[in-house]
């Protein structure tokens, strides 16, 4: 977990590097680092949710899940047990990393996600259209997407744009069984990608919500995707450009940027379901 506050501000001396600001906190968040006893539990629990995942998804479709690099390969090689292809991972890394306050190691500034395809991958389910992209996305851990909820791992926008993007299209269905800040919803949102969210906090989908509307308000979120778009731009052949704006749906974005405004509005008017005491359910499309 990492907690950076808005008001942070980072000094740079050279190869040196302060965090100066209010409400610092460098610290693990005890609660949350303790939701299983032990490892072995731990482990368990992702197994069972790489079988459910393998037997939701359609063939050759895909899992991306960040996990801790000491379990990339525990992790990868069950899922080929299960009948997954244990891709090449994706590496983000933080332009922005939380200092070691300690200073007995280097600052921690890569997230690793794991990428599974169900059964053999084809050309058809990954967008090569796009570019030749990189494993490696550089981006800063959130601390300017609305500042009134911060989740203790919520990824950036832009990683969940570049995701969704490569290896979806629009008008298919994806999934966040995990969906803590919204990110990655709000990501399928803008990219017209139906989706479901599933998350058992409660107060995490009331406070997120809060949180996209300020992103909006502020129009950070829009910077976001306008940075993601220009960035998708610069790797692609001219004659694929076209085929960019089919694959990201980008017609009514281009055209109007407040329809990103009704976008994120439409994720408030999402149907939440309470389907048991342990975990809300948010549905939604991508028009």
């Amino acid at each position: 977990p990492y907690f950076v506050n808005e008001e942070v501000s980072i000094i740079r001396r050279g190869n040196q590097m302060k965090y100066k600001g209010k409400n610092i906190d460098f610290k693990k968040n005890t609660k949350w680092d303790r939701t299983w006893e032990t490892k072995e539990d731990y482990h368990a629990f992702i197994f069972e949710c790489l079988q459910e995942f393998y037997r939701l998804l359609k063939p050759h479709r895909h899992v991306v899940m960040f996990c801790d690099k000491k379990d990339i390969s525990v992790f990868g090689y069950r899922a080929e047990e299960i009948g997954f292809k244990f891709r090449s991972p994706f590496f983000w890394i933080k332009t922005n990393p939380v200092p070691q306050a300690r200073q007995v190691s280097p600052m921690k500034s890569v997230e690793i996600a794991l990428w599974l395809t169900k059964g053999k991958p084809k050309r058809d389910f990954y967008n090569w259209q796009l570019g030749m992209h990189s494993d490696i996305i550089y981006a800063p851990i959130p601390t300017s997407e609305g500042n009134s909820f911060r989740h203790p791992t919520q990824k950036p926008l832009f990683v969940g744009l570049y995701f969704t993007a490569l290896l979806s299209k629009p008008g298919d269905i994806c999934l966040d069984p995990f969906a803590g800040s919204l990110t990655f919803p709000l990501a399928f949102k803008l990219l017209n990608r139906q989706f479901i969210g599933v998350e058992r906090e409660e107060n995490y989908i009331a406070n997120s919500l809060l949180r996209l509307q300020e992103g909006v308000k502020n129009k950070t979120v829009e910077n976001i995707l306008n940075k993601f778009i220009e960035f998708m731009l610069a790797k692609m052949n001219n004659k694929h450009k076209q085929e960019f704006v089919e694959i990201l749906a980008l017609e009514e974005i281009a055209r109007e940027t407040s329809k990103i405004r009704k976008l994120l509005l439409s994720i408030e008017n999402s149907e939440i379901k309470p389907t048991n005491e342990n975990q809300l359910v948010l549905f939604g499309n991508g028009e």
